[in-house]
């Protein structure tokens, strides 16, 4: 292709120019045009592996920055539809040549058809291809229907992980959790933007630094002291008055050294801040030991981002100005708001002196 023939400056000019699943398709072509296109640099950028599909299919999408992601190409095994019109291909990939057919979709998006002999080896090789290509991150991200657990990667660790379901309304029993994390281990953030039921006892859950769960109900009080997170937000889970002060209490006895942010919205009653303060001495708020407002953590924001179908607002939480509470043992400073029969949790992460001293240096 003449393409490719061009100074790799203007190669660079018209490549950025294209949607990334044309690049895609072109670096199949041949071994030197994968070569030429993996030499230009693309923007910072990660992967999703995205098995949320009810007939099985596989997708890879090309991710810059948050809520601003392209499709590159969705992989299918079997015969396609007899109405789907299909070309023949012959795609190079790690060094291989493989036949299969492609189709197109109404954005131009391929799929690949692949056939089945090749299905446990092909996804792998594609998502390494991807890449490369793009200069991608090489952490893994995946986005999983629990109930239908098909072509996972074969990794044992992700950094992030997004569990969605296909049908609508639909609850997840936690037994498909347990089988999830026996295979992966999950070290970044965990999104749950599905219904679950029953108890959640997997102890690596828990674990995560940046734990979102949109709706499960059997969320407890051991769950919120055994949280070892940085971040934990939970919507709709069955926590009481008592509950949020014994969590406060294990936070105050120094547990959970790492905790930044946590965020409770009960889904059947009220937190009703009359019940819950007065067993703490707490401090209003003074502007010289810490700003108004709870700031808005990256993670937290993505997650606002990402979780589309959250029908509560948990950010908000952060709008209040809240009460302050000092652990004793180190002086570290932490923000409880409850508002709207909701409960947030805020550890500043200094001691009071620091905190006062970092305000006079912002005036």
């Amino acid at each position: 292709m003449k393409l490719l023939n061009l100074p790799i400056l203007a190669l660079q000019i018209i490549t950025r120019q294209m949607d990334p699943h044309e690049v895609f398709l072109l670096s199949l072509l041949s071994l030197r045009a994968n070569n030429r296109l993996k030499s230009i640099r693309f923007p910072p950028n990660s992967i999703w592996y995205d098995c949320v599909f009810a007939n099985n299919t596989l997708k890879f999408a090309l991710e810059e920055m948050v809520n601003d992601y392209d499709d590159i190409v969705f992989e299918c095994f079997g015969t396609p539809r007899a109405n789907l019109k299909v070309e023949p291909f012959l795609m190079n990939i790690n060094g291989k040549k493989i036949r299969c057919r492609v189709s197109v979709d109404w954005y131009g998006t391929p799929t690949l058809w692949l056939d089945e002999s090749i299905r446990d080896s092909i996804s792998m090789s594609i998502h390494s291809h991807i890449v490369e290509l793009f200069n991608s991150s090489t952490d893994f991200q995946l986005r999983v229907d629990l109930e239908n657990q098909h072509d996972l990667p074969n990794v044992p660790i992700l950094k992030n992980v997004h569990f969605l379901s296909v049908g609508v309304e639909v609850v997840m029993s936690s037994h498909y959790l347990y089988a999830f994390f026996e295979r992966y281990t999950v070290t970044n953030r965990a999104i749950f933007e599905c219904r679950m039921d029953g108890e959640l006892l997997e102890d690596n859950v828990l674990e995560i630094d940046h734990l979102f769960i949109d709706d499960w109900a059997d969320i407890s009080e051991d769950n919120l002291i055994n949280f070892n997170g940085i971040i934990g937000t939970f919507v709709f889970a069955d926590i009481y008055t008592e509950n949020i002060i014994e969590f406060i209490n294990s936070w105050l006895d120094g547990n959970n050294t790492k905790l930044k942010l946590m965020i409770v919205m009960p889904f059947n009653h009220h937190l009703i801040d009359d019940a819950i303060l007065p067993h703490f001495e707490t401090l209003p708020f003074d502007p010289r030991r810490r700003p108004e407002k709870i700031p808005m953590p990256d993670e937290m924001e993505f997650c606002m981002e990402r979780a589309g179908n959250v029908r509560s607002r948990p950010q908000r939480l952060l709008d209040y100005t809240g009460v302050d509470i000092i652990r004793k043992s180190d002086g570290c400073l932490a923000t409880i708001v409850l508002e709207g029969g909701s409960f947030a949790f805020f550890v500043w992460g200094q001691s009071n002196e620091q905190r006062g001293q970092n305000v006079k240096q912002d005036e």
